[in-house]
């Protein structure tokens, strides 16, 4: 009886043509000349952009505005309409394309149909004979193959709104690669554009619009590539600061749109950390109940949850993002020692509250 193994491998056929160009950088270099932008730095999210629950391990996603067919929503979990939409303008040209997240690659609009293929190889192992035979299948990744999008993006802050707002700079959809589903972008989609200070959600251009909380996919300060820092601006410390002082509306740990806004006293009580330990002695049958408070210490706050609106501009097929919150995560100690998962997320995080921007 012969014995079939199968591997999955995706080729991406980029070496036929490829030339340097002007990378990310031109894309913020007017945030990165601007005096009154201290502070930028890029980061990467992945995305999915389906409808989703209040859950520990999920994205918040809420849709806000759908322009089209209906049937295209395939459901209630919306399943990613502009992820299909924002790849079928890619294969179609209506995109520079690029094989590198920094932009430096260019991709011919010609080849990006042609040179993206999902190989299937196929082992069949006889016994009887010791033969083996490989069989290659070819299948053609189309949009709805891809179910995430890999994101690179900058958060920034101004001094002259005192707002802190994120700019979207491009995009790739994510394939899996293998029998474990680990997702890898198949190519690079430079998205240069931003919210007009005028912008109206009701236009008729603006064809699809979500609100995401990233409560599933924080935004790790470790992680982030500073680009810009004047006066040795602490992001941390000065989030903090805007917090305490009510420069900005403060909502409740809730979650963004509670409309419940806090006080100073309530601030501060946000960043106590208290512990109820409850000892019991199986001899005596008595229960002791011991309150241990920790003091606040700020290096505790490297993750944060965003709160943002994305919108599809219809017209000229454009995406854009901008910052709405900002959620600060103080990062829980079990006896002392904060826990870490395996893709190195913190295992429990506290969220204090959400600062509201634009």
């Amino acid at each position: 009886m012969p014995v079939k193994s199968f591997s999955t491998q995706l080729i991406v056929l980029f070496f036929l043509l490829s030339f340097t160009t002007q990378s990310v950088l031109a894309q913020y270099n007017d945030l990165k000349n601007n005096d009154d932008i201290p502070w930028i730095a890029k980061f990467s999210m992945d995305h999915s952009f389906s409808f989703s629950t209040d859950s520990d391990q999920q994205n918040i996603v809420k849709l806000i505005k759908f322009y089209d067919d209906p049937s295209n929503m395939e459901g209630a979990g919306c399943n990613n309409w502009v992820i299909r939409q924002v790849f079928q303008n890619a294969i179609d040209g209506y995109y520079e394309c690029y094989k590198d997240s920094e932009l430096t690659q260019r991709i011919p609009n010609s080849d990006i149909k042609s040179s993206s293929v999902l190989v299937d190889t196929i082992i069949t192992f006889y016994p009887e004979t010791l033969e083996e035979v490989i069989e290659i299948k070819k299948v053609e990744i189309d949009p709805s193959y891809s179910k995430n999008f890999r994101t690179k993006q900058i958060i920034y802050y101004n001094q002259k709104t005192e707002n802190f707002d994120t700019k979207l700079i491009a995009v790739a959809p994510l394939v899996a690669m293998d029998s474990d589903n680990n997702l890898m972008p198949l190519f690079w989609i430079k998205l240069d554009a931003s919210l007009p200070k005028t912008f109206d959600i009701h236009a008729p251009n603006i064809s699809w619009g979500a609100l995401i909380d990233t409560k599933g996919n924080p935004l790790d300060l470790n992680r982030v590539e500073v680009v810009k820092n004047e006066n040795n601006f602490d992001f941390s410390l000065f989030l903090q600061q805007q917090a305490m002082n009510l420069d900005k509306p403060v909502e409740n740990a809730k979650g963004y749109g509670c409309n419940i806004f806090l006080t100073k006293n309530e601030l501060a009580n946000a960043y106590n950390s208290i512990d109820t330990i409850i000892t019991f002695d199986p001899s005596t049958f008595t229960e002791t109940i011991e309150i241990d408070k920790y003091e606040f210490d700020p290096k505790d706050v490297s993750n944060f949850r965003l709160v943002q609106e994305w919108y599809y501009d219809g017209k000229s097929k454009k995406m854009m993002n901008r910052l709405k919150a900002i959620c600060p995560l103080y990062l829980i100690r079990n006896d002392g020692v904060i826990e870490y998962i395996k893709d190195g997320s913190p295992r429990y995080a506290k969220p204090l509250y959400f600062i509201r921007y634009n």
